[in-house]
């Protein structure tokens, strides 16, 4: 549900008043969750087991003539966890920042739109990757979904990286829609002034990261909605630092950081999502692959899903598999989800899934030893949208 926060009448450039509006939504998502990371357990009260507590503003000035300027800011934070809203440092001496705050660590993003020649959006923008797992499944990114444990939404340098959803110094454009179809175009230059991927430069304005392209096809029409999104990552020429370490006399710490490794990888992710409404009931599914140009990495992902809605229930399932073709080993996952409506803006929730990862798909945990290949997580809560 949106709420207006100012609309005011702006000045007049064809004898008509144009609007600018500025609207606040979002989304609190808070429960219980108990997780076993391959032999680690941890329990409490956590939030996001179905979705992402969000906060975001959005605004958009009538120009005339069919042409729109609009912004979004995001912020995504952790309303049981106020350290991490903050950032926190570790234990060193030296207070070396270990964890970065999540206020304003979202999409951010100001453009252009019209109904004739599409949207341009510029800023720190969510690639199509992420609309793509979005579409296959019910479940997002929460738990339940296989989202960074079968399907990815960025092709990193392993079969285990992390997922990342968006991009700083990125532009997208995306076209009007025909007959259903519309297509799209997202860039992030890559960038390597700084020559380290940990160290910020303010010279170039930019940390060292690789360089970040995708082109997607999608339809939207009936009960039907597809997309098809190929991504590029070019990592060539791209520093990563080495490991670092700590020398301590007395009571200072010393930071030593080994020499970085310069990357060759030019990785490329294609995925093709789909979901398929008949009633109550939707279908959808995934097909993925990634492989690097020195063949180091050659994986594919795979989740099919349905879903079905009666009155104030909502039931989802979803189940894949991920497979590393260079040796052979896969992972399946298992995942299912509840949810029953209070109103149309709150509900309470239930979600499970197990990974048996035996591809390794979900990294090791730092400082941690595991003593299985399974990971599973349970969340029941409440959500609520505004």
């Amino acid at each position: 549900m949106k709420k207006t926060l100012i609309a005011i009448a702006a000045l007049s450039v064809t004898g008509a008043f144009a609007q600018s509006t500025v609207t606040l939504t979002g989304n609190m998502d808070a429960g219980y969750v108990n997780t076993d990371y391959k032999g680690t357990k941890v329990t409490g009260i956590y939030n996001n087991g179905s979705s992402t507590t969000a906060i975001i503003f959005k605004g958009s000035d009538d120009l005339g003539g069919g042409l729109k300027a609009n912004f979004l800011v995001e912020s995504d934070p952790n309303i049981t966890q106020l350290a991490v809203n903050s950032g926190w440092a570790n234990s060193q001496a030296n207070g070396t920042v270990s964890g970065v705050s999540t206020w304003l660590n979202s999409e951010m993003k100001l453009g252009l739109s019209s109904a004739a020649t599409g949207t341009v959006d510029v800023g720190t923008v969510n690639n199509a990757s992420l609309q793509a797992n979005g579409t296959g499944q019910p479940f997002g990114t929460a738990i339940g979904g296989g989202y960074n444990s079968i399907i990815k939404t960025f092709g990193g340098t392993n079969i285990s990286i992390a997922s990342i959803v968006r991009h700083e110094n990125s532009i997208k454009y995306t076209s009007p829609a025909m007959n259903g179809f519309a297509a799209g175009y997202y860039y992030a230059a890559k960038q390597t002034g700084s020559n380290n991927a940990n160290v910020y430069s303010t010279t170039f304005g930019a940390y060292d990261r690789p360089g970040l392209r995708e082109w997607n096809l999608q339809y939207s029409q009936g009960p039907l909605n597809a997309i098809y999104v190929k991504q590029t990552v070019d990592n060539n020429g791209v520093t990563v630092p080495g490991a670092a370490s700590y020398t301590v006399i007395g009571t200072t710490a010393t930071l030593v950081t080994a020499a970085g490794t310069t990357l060759t990888q030019v990785v490329n992710l294609n995925t093709l999502s789909a979901n398929y409404t008949i009633d109550s009931l939707t279908l959808g599914a995934t097909s993925q692959t990634t492989k690097s140009n020195t063949l180091s990495i050659n994986s594919k992902g795979n989740v099919v899903s349905a879903k079905y809605v009666m009155g104030a229930n909502t039931i989802g399932a979803v189940v894949g598999t991920a497979t590393n073709n260079l040796t052979g080993l896969a992972s399946k996952f298992t995942g299912a989800g509840y949810d029953y409506a209070l109103s149309k803006t709150t509900n309470l929730y239930a979600r499970y899934e197990r990974l048996q990862d035996n591809a390794v798909t979900v990294a090791a945990v730092t400082g941690y030893t595991e003593t299985s290949t399974t990971r599973s997580r349970t969340a029941i809560g409440l959500r609520q949208q505004f």
